[in-house]
């Protein structure tokens, strides 16, 4: 046997293409070390919240567009409500009234509107307050 060649080259490629292990460590130098990006944590909560506001902004236009699709094809088939053939989920149309008032009475709303603005300046009104998390993009 000849040295420098090996048995295993049975594709007839020169050596120097075979593939050869190669220790961990380079001469002469430290292995390279990936030095991970410190990540703020807060930073990726409020990413990730951001991220789920706009998916759920996505999820709620695309929901009403449906909702709009569904609400036609019960009005042209003049039913109510449709069930999946799995029985799993039904859909109704629903009517909710929208209500106008008199001017007398709107004139008394808006006067017990200023009445709470009132006592909530003066402090004869009370509050409980409710901590939550508003994002918002800029």
């Amino acid at each position: 046997m000849k040295t420098g060649t090996t048995n295993n080259n049975k594709l007839g490629m020169p050596r120097s293409a075979q593939a050869r292990t190669v220790s961990g460590t380079r001469r002469g130098r430290p292995p390279k070390v990936n030095k991970a990006v410190d990540v703020d944590p807060i930073e990726m909560l409020v990413q990730g919240y951001r991220d789920l506001q706009q998916e759920e902004k996505a999820l709620a236009e695309k929901k009403k567009e449906l909702a709009e699709q569904v609400k036609r094809f019960l009005y042209t088939t003049e039913d109510t409500r449709y069930t999946l053939k799995d029985g799993s989920y039904t859909v109704s149309l629903k009517v909710r009234p929208s209500w106008t008032y008199s001017d007398d009475l709107t004139a008394l709303i808006n006067r017990l509107n200023a009445d709470k603005k009132t006592e909530q300046q003066t402090g004869k009104a009370t509050a409980v307050e409710n901590v939550y998390v508003d994002g918002r993009s800029k």
